[in-house]
Parts: C-alpha cells; sequence; structure tokens
C-alpha cells in the first residue's frame, strides 16, 4: 500500500505552485519598493562626493596658482555626467562646482 502512494505522487500539485509563487510575488513586491529608495539615495550620494572632490580641486588649484580654474576638464565633464544623471557642470568664481 505505501508502495502505490509512492508511485502515485510524482510532484507537486497545483495549488501548492500557486501558493509559492504568491509568496515569492508578495516578497518581490516588498523588496522593489527598498531597492530603488537604495539606489537612489546612493546615486545622489555619489554625486555629492564628486562635485565636493571637484571642489577640493579647485581649492588646490587657487592654493597652486592663485586662482580658480576657468573651467572642468572633459574627463571631469564626463565623471559628472555619468555620476549625476547626466548634468553636466562648471565652477562658478569661489571655486564651487554648479550643476546644470
Amino acid at each position: 500500500m505505501k508502495n502505490l502512494i509512492k508511485l502515485n505522487q510524482k510532484g507537486f500539485t497545483l495549488i501548492e505552485m500557486m501558493i509559492v509563487m504568491i509568496i515569492i510575488s508578495i516578497l518581490v513586491l516588498l523588496v522593489i519598493p527598498n531597492a530603488s529608495n537604495v539606489l537612489t539615495t546612493a546615486n545622489t550620494k555619489g554625486c555629492d562626493a564628486l562635485v565636493k572632490s571637484l571642489e577640493a580641486q579647485a581649492m588646490t588649484t587657487k592654493l597652486e596658482t592663485g586662482s580658480f580654474p576657468t573651467s572642468l576638464s572633459s574627463d571631469d565633464q564626463a565623471n559628472i555626467s555619468k555620476v549625476c544623471n547626466g548634468q553636466s557642470g562648471s565652477y562658478t568664481e569661489d571655486g564651487r562646482v554648479d550643476l546644470n
């Protein structure tokens, strides 16, 4: 009798599969909004860090040459564009980076 039950039971029932899919869907729905918030926060912090780094470079240039740089290099422009959602930037007269 036990052998008959084992032979007839080959896999999961449709109800069991549906319950598993529903549980996975609920977990995914809970995780996705948090993941997008984390990515947005990380992008903002990365952009802020890049801007502060460029401002520090401007201050170093002022200490070495006596004046602030007049423009950002093409590499700096490319980095701003990549990190700060396609924005471009330039130096203001006081050495700060202005994102356009």
